[in-house]
């Protein structure tokens, strides 16, 4: 049966919410869910002038706010921005810090202590590249993820968004990263003298970015048997039906032909063998 409040316990409530309590601190002292305080807020139309239970929980009121969940001051840029209700132009901030809400998400998903969950993704250094946390990578923040065995659902450990994303990519598969390995270390291919012919706009624009002409392109295409030169498989893409041109980023030579995942694999290693070998002895 859902547990009642008294009058007492409402006006006292009130008070405490005024005062600058959050809703878990209500939802503790009470006994009730956050339901239950928010149809009294919303009885009291006191719903929609501030979030945290202090006028200056808005973007543009103070430089720091209070996190629910962790109880910290801290700045604006610790948080996000809540944009389904507004006051006067001023959007308030989410009541979780971006650290929280990402520890909670982790735990529900994953089934960790709060202690193990944050030891995860406070881990200073990503387990695979060794690179920091906090450090800006082709103009992202790098943030911490925590990394499992999708078959088993063991965690491995914590990684850096790039190297989550093509274990991701790869699908564990040691295989496939030893295959995209030697794939960088084989010499470029010799490709025949282009043909002067007309072609569509997807030809020109791989003229136009990689040099390659559309008759080069039919020639790797012959040479890979329609086939990607990492998983050895057609291109099962429908955003991307045909191969896509692969190229290093340093020479600018065309190294071959690659399926959508393979070659998006390769970027976020950072097209490093040393990082692939890496990623299969971590998976391993």
């Amino acid at each position: 049966m859902r547990k009642r409040l008294t009058t007492a316990q409402v006006t006292e409530l009130i008070q405490r919410f005024t005062a600058g309590a959050t809703y878990t601190e209500l939802t503790k002292r009470f006994g009730v869910g956050s339901r239950a305080v928010w149809h009294h807020l919303k009885k009291h139309n006191l719903l929609g002038t501030r979030q945290l239970g202090r006028p200056s929980e808005y973007v543009q009121d103070a430089p720091t706010f209070k996190c629910g969940t962790c109880t910290q001051q801290l700045p604006r840029t610790a948080f996000g921005v809540r944009t389904n209700f507004t006051r006067g132009g001023l959007r308030p901030v989410r009541w979780r810090c971006f650290t929280c809400e990402v520890t909670t998400a982790a735990m529900s998903r994953y089934r960790l202590t709060y202690e193990h969950t944050s030891a995860l993704l406070t881990q200073p250094l990503c387990g695979l590249c060794g690179r920091a946390q906090n450090s800006v990578y082709k103009g992202r923040v790098r943030r911490m993820f925590i990394d499992h065995d999708h078959v088993t659902g063991r965690i491995r450990g914590a990684l850096c968004e790039n190297c989550n994303s093509g274990l991701g990519l790869v699908r564990d598969s040691c295989a496939l990263l030893t295959s995209l390995q030697v794939y960088i270390e084989r010499p470029a291919p010799i490709l025949a003298p282009p043909e002067a012919r007309p072609s569509v706009a997807w030809m020109r624009h791989i003229t136009r970015r990689y040099g390659l002409s559309g008759s080069q392109y039919e020639q790797l295409e012959r040479d890979q048997a329609g086939q990607c030169l990492g998983c050895k498989q057609f291109s099962q893409s429908a955003k991307f039906p045909r191969l896509l041109v692969d190229h290093c980023h340093a020479a600018g030579q065309v190294r071959g032909l690659l399926c959508y995942s393979c070659n998006l694999a390769l970027g976020k290693f950072g097209n490093d063998p040393r990082l692939l070998a890496k990623a299969r002895a971590y998976l391993t």
